[in-house]
């Protein structure tokens, strides 16, 4: 009873985290944790590198944030990975090795967080089998094979599974077997209490998003529904009526016929299933 008091109250509060890294104390993670956290970071502080897999916008940026934060260390960001230089580093004419993200992490400690993982080039993404598996590598002259310091860690995100790309998300690439075999793979979905911290305890919101999300998806129309878009739908209904709110902050590309697809599923919202229903009879006056 008391937990659901400071829940209804305060909402999520940041989570306390018994991490035992080196015998080290308790850290406090700030921000609300997915409920996936607990399961990446058991891997992650085990040395298994991780590739998380969810839609855009499901917070896998973050948790990967939180993670070094529990552990610790420093965080280091790397893009999809379409050549070798951009994790090896390279040395100029002069002689002048010019290091990386993934090199600092790899020789000084940290966790190093591989977005768009499958967007990556296959044959560029191999390069990092020997370093995720071994424990070493191989970088340009005068640094030459070095290895791994005992608080590196890696974490890869996708959007897809490594296999290639779907109607949804088409620049996406197959990964090499042995590339993707040297990963755990988790899951993550949007998450329910992070969503409800975004609409800021607004269940009428929170339920027209769900909805949205899942009628998209069966109907089979391009559209997103992330946290960031519910987070600035909440805060916009302050100060503009909620058929701008859902016109500017989640539908602004979106055609009438797309919209009317999905309409049959955004009833019994309130005000936000009567906004929506203002922005349908908008777009249909502007195409005649």
């Amino acid at each position: 009873r008391v937990e659901q008091f400071i829940h209804d109250t305060y909402g999520e509060l940041p989570k306390k985290v018994i991490v035992k890294v080196n015998d080290e104390e308790i850290r406090t993670v700030k921000g609300i944790t997915h409920e996936k956290f607990e399961d990446v970071l058991n891997c992650v502080k085990r040395h298994l590198n991780v590739f998380m897999v969810g839609g855009a916008g499901t917070g896998k940026n973050v948790l990967a944030e939180q993670i070094a934060e529990a552990l610790g260390v420093p965080f280091y960001y790397g893009g999809a990975i379409t050549q070798e230089y951009k994790l090896t580093g390279f040395t100029d004419a002069n002689g002048v090795y010019h290091e990386t993200p993934f090199y600092k992490a790899f020789t000084t400690g940290g966790v190093y967080f591989q977005d768009e993982y499958d967007a990556s080039i296959a044959e560029a993404a191999i390069i990092t089998n020997s370093a995720t598996a071994n424990g070493y590598m191989d970088f340009p002259a005068p640094i030459g094979n070095v290895k791994a310091h005992k608080d590196f860690y890696f974490i890869a995100a996708g959007n897809t599974y490594g296999l290639g790309a779907d109607y949804e998300y088409v620049g996406r690439n197959v990964l090499d077997a042995a590339t993707l075999n040297r990963m755990i793979v988790i899951p993550i979905d949007y998450s329910p209490k992070i969503e409800e911290a975004m609409a800021n305890k607004d269940a009428e919101l929170l339920m027209f998003c769900r909805r949205f999300r899942e009628a998209v998806r069966k109907c089979g129309v391009k559209a997103l529904c992330t946290y960031r878009n519910i987070k600035a739908m909440a805060t916009l209904q302050e100060c503009m009526p909620i058929e701008s709110v859902i016109s500017y902050a989640l539908v602004p590309s979106m055609k009438y016929d797309d919209l009317n697809v999905i309409s049959e599923y955004l009833s019994g919202c309130g005000k936000w299933s009567s906004g929506f229903r203002k922005v349908m009879d908008e777009k249909r006056r502007l195409i005649g």
